[in-house]
């Protein structure tokens, strides 16, 4: 018979920062365990995986998560459960694709699912939209980020209980004690920040030929395919600063006014998150996950349009160049530490 009980059960592809941070305050106050499918990620730098954890966890592979053998985990999984007992099974997504089959094997009351995609890059015909909706059927609760998140659920006409996480995570020690900057006397000359992977669907080259037609300093942080071809068309005022550690973020952050994220498609936007949490006014796209729950609802910044006839990023720079001091004044009035206390608080209300 199992001999260990928990409130939650976490399933997780890897030990990302900011999931360990949320789980180490969760294991404060309520029994939890977590399994990691890896300990790695091909596709992540290393300083993105956390090795300071405090809870009781299991790693089912040692090798990168996308050179698993999905049977092995699936079974390896099954055989770790079996050995405890525990009230709840939380799902990241429908990302891992053995974890579908190991729904049908758990009873649904215990089944739950966090959803961290949007509505706006999840599409909601075909086959593959099938599948997911046969897949949530089998969840009792599920737990999205925010607003756009869950408009998943409605789609999917979801009957089980949902719980708004107002997140994907908790950040790093370094943002959330981050103290109200002092107001900014004059917005002329304002510097910008980017924070991400230059590829095509962060929209980078778009932000790169705006910057180049205003006077403001853009600081670019980050690496990708498309690198070299960016910083042979930019001009001066655009400032290349190559990956920056996760550790040493919060500063680069502070040598700006305002973040901007140009993005296509951006299921939520950690980098939203730690931006506000350094008291900058926000820029983002209207395709990035977040925007109703942190840039609109919160009054923090500008949301612009990708599509034609819409506010533009340009239109979004000059607008934060003539109204930045009111932004600054509302970031700086936001309660951080309640924003991150709501993260934990809604995992121990719906145990």
């Amino acid at each position: 018979m199992p001999d260990k009980y928990y409130d939650y059960v976490f399933i997780t592809n890897v030990p990302s920062f900011y999931k360990i941070n949320l789980f180490n305050e969760l294991a404060k106050r309520i029994k939890i365990k977590v399994i990691f499918i890896s300990d790695s990620s091909v596709i992540r730098n290393e300083d993105f995986i956390s090795r300071d954890i405090y809870f009781e966890h299991v790693v089912i592979n040692d090798i990168p998560f996308e050179k698993r053998d999905k049977g092995k985990t699936l079974l390896k999984i099954i055989k770790d459960l079996k050995r405890i007992s525990y009230k709840n099974l939380i799902y990241p997504g429908w990302e891992i694709i053995e974890l579908m089959f190991l729904a049908f094997i758990i009873p649904k009351k215990k089944n739950g699912i966090v959803i961290e995609s949007s509505i706006l890059e999840t599409k909601s015909t075909g086959l593959p939209w099938l599948i997911k909706r046969v897949f949530m059927s089998r969840m009792s609760k599920a737990f999205p980020s925010g607003e756009l998140q869950k408009e998943i659920l409605e789609k999917a006409n979801f009957k089980g209980k949902i719980f708004e996480t107002h997140g994907v995570g908790i950040l790093s020690k370094n943002f959330t004690t981050a103290q109200v900057d002092p107001m900014v006397e004059s917005a002329e000359n304002l510097s910008y920040i980017y924070v991400g992977r230059l590829s095509a669907e962060k929209n980078v080259s778009e932000l790169i030929d705006t910057f180049n037609n205003v006077e403001n300093i853009l600081y670019v942080v980050g690496e990708g395919p498309l690198s070299e071809e960016l910083k042979t068309k930019s001009k001066k005022n655009i400032i290349f600063l190559g990956h920056v550690n996760n550790s040493e973020l919060d500063q680069v952050y502070k040598r700006a006014d305002v973040f901007i994220l140009p993005s296509r498609s951006e299921p939520w936007g950690l980098v939203v998150e730690e931006a506000l949490s350094c008291r900058l006014p926000l820029i983002i796209s209207d395709r990035v996950g977040c925007k109703n729950d942190l840039v609109l609802a919160l009054k923090a910044g500008i949301v612009f349009s990708l599509s034609p006839g819409g506010k533009t990023m340009l239109d979004a720079i000059h607008e934060m160049n003539l109204h930045f001091s009111t932004y600054k004044d509302v970031v700086n009035q936001i309660d951080l530490s309640q924003l991150e206390d709501k993260k934990v608080t809604v995992y121990i209300d719906a145990v």
